[in-house]
């Protein structure tokens, strides 16, 4: 088995100055745990909702706040595989048509 036999091919990013209010929506609306954080086309960070749970609201940080205070940082990624086209991440909540096979 392969990881891209298994992986999501499409992928919702945010920038670093995203609120938590914002963040905790779209991982909502997509009902997901996860959301890659992305600046200039590379990855920075991640933000989870225990990030925002334990983190944040545990803390009393406002949810105006942006996630690059409170996501995780130093994440490592795997490099694309033969057959996948390079691409940059998006910027704004968008999907990564580099992951979608576009």
């Amino acid at each position: 088995m392969k990881v891209s036999d298994i992986m999501s091919r499409q992928i919702a990013v945010s920038p670093p100055d995203t609120s938590l209010q914002e963040a905790a929506r779209i991982m909502r609306d997509l009902d997901v745990g996860f959301l890659p954080v992305a600046q200039e086309g590379k990855l920075v960070g991640v933000i989870t909702d225990r990030d925002i749970a334990c983190r944040a609201v545990a803390t009393g940080v406002q949810p105006a706040t942006a996630i690059g205070h409170t996501m995780t940082k130093g994440v490592m990624h795997l490099p694309r595989g033969p057959g996948h086209r390079r691409g940059r991440a998006p910027h704004g909540h968008e999907e990564d048509p580099a992951a979608a096979g576009a």
